[in-house]
């Protein structure tokens, strides 16, 4: 994978459901007992899903502000991303490449996280 980004994981999709899940997006100090939050205000995010990381079309796209990533509460680092089932239905059972990025007011643009996204049919219709 390309790097570097903040965080890095796995993303398990199923494709009979709408794949919704919250975050919050911050710093931990080198003990680990405390968590910052990185304050999001002003910020777009765009997270997308390739088949490999070179193509040049993604086959999924969501951002915010309206576009399935909505900033819950900026100041606290807190988002949510909805992929729904409309959109996961252009992807085949598989292993897919994603990143999610960070547009910030000054225009900087920062990876946050990357990772793989499996993707399984799911079994109930």
């Amino acid at each position: 994978m390309a790097g570097p980004s903040y965080y890095s994981g796995v993303m398990n999709i199923a494709k009979n459901e709408d794949w919704i899940v919250p975050f919050v997006y911050g710093t931990v100090d080198p003990t680990g007992a405390n968590f910052t939050p990185i304050d999001l205000t002003g910020s777009t995010l765009k997270l997308e899903i390739r088949t490999q990381e070179i193509d040049h079309e993604a086959l999924v796209s969501v951002f915010s502000p309206d576009g399935g990533i909505f900033i819950t509460n900026a100041a606290q680092g807190q988002f949510q991303i909805l992929i729904n089932r409309l959109h996961l239905t252009h992807l085949a059972a598989g292993q897919y490449f994603t990143d999610l990025v960070r547009l910030m007011p000054n225009g900087y643009q920062e990876r946050i996280w990357e990772g793989t996204a499996y993707v399984v049919e799911g079994t109930s219709r």
